[in-house]
C-alpha cells in the first residue's frame, strides 16, 4: 500500500524536478501521511542529460547504484540519504557522474539481492 501511495506521490511531481528536491518533497508527503506501522519507503530518482551525458542521482535508503564501465571493475556509486518517511527534514546527497560510451548504470531495489541469493544466482 505504501508503495502505491509513493508512486502516486511521484507521479504528481512535474518531470525534470531536481532529484534532491523531489525526494525532499516525497519525504514530507510520506511523513504527513502519518502511516504508523508502515512509515517508510526506499526510493531513487535520477535524471540523465543527453547533451552533457551527465546523470544526476539522489537516493533514499535503497542500495547504491552501480556503474559498469567497460574494462573496469563495476563499482557502487555512493550517495547518501535515509529512507523516505524516516527523518524530519532529511537531506539527500546528490551525485553527478558523466557517462562515457558503453557505460551502464544499474539501479537496484531492496530485496532483489536477497532473492538472487535464495535462487542461487
Amino acid at each position: 500500500m505504501l508503495s502505491t501511495l509513493t508512486r502516486k506521490c511521484f507521479q504528481g511531481f512535474r518531470r525534470g524536478l531536481d532529484p534532491v528536491k523531489l525526494l525532499q518533497i516525497a519525504n514530507r508527503e510520506i511523513l504527513d501521511m502519518a502511516l504508523g506501522e508502515c512509515p517508510f519507503v526506499g526510493a531513487l530518482h535520477a535524471i540523465y542529460d543527453e547533451g552533457t551525458r551527465v546523470a544526476t542521482i539522489a537516493r533514499a535508503g535503497l542500495p547504491y547504484p552501480i556503474l559498469a564501465r567497460p574494462g573496469q571493475v563495476a563499482r557502487e556509486l555512493v550517495c547518501t540519504g535515509p529512507a523516505l518517511g524516516t527523518v524530519e527534514g532529511a537531506t539527500f546527497e546528490p551525485l553527478q557522474i558523466r557517462l562515457l560510451a558503453g557505460d551502464r548504470l544499474i539501479f537496484r531495489t531492496d530485496g532483489v539481492d536477497d532473492l538472487a541469493l535464495q535462487r542461487g544466482s
